[in-house]
């Protein structure tokens, strides 16, 4: 499994390195992650 950067943005909050998840000639996917404390919807703890 490939490792990511993390870096922390506030107390309730880190942001992740962009994670490629395909790639072809001429366009690439990418999946660029926000961890969050959503203090409202459990469940919903990532953006991105």
């Amino acid at each position: 499994m490939p490792t990511a950067k993390i870096t922390t943005t506030s107390l309730d909050s880190v942001v992740v390195e962009p994670l490629e998840i395909r790639s072809g000639r001429t366009t690439c996917l990418v999946f660029k992650p926000e961890i969050v404390q959503n203090s409202r919807d459990k469940e919903k703890t990532i953006r991105g």
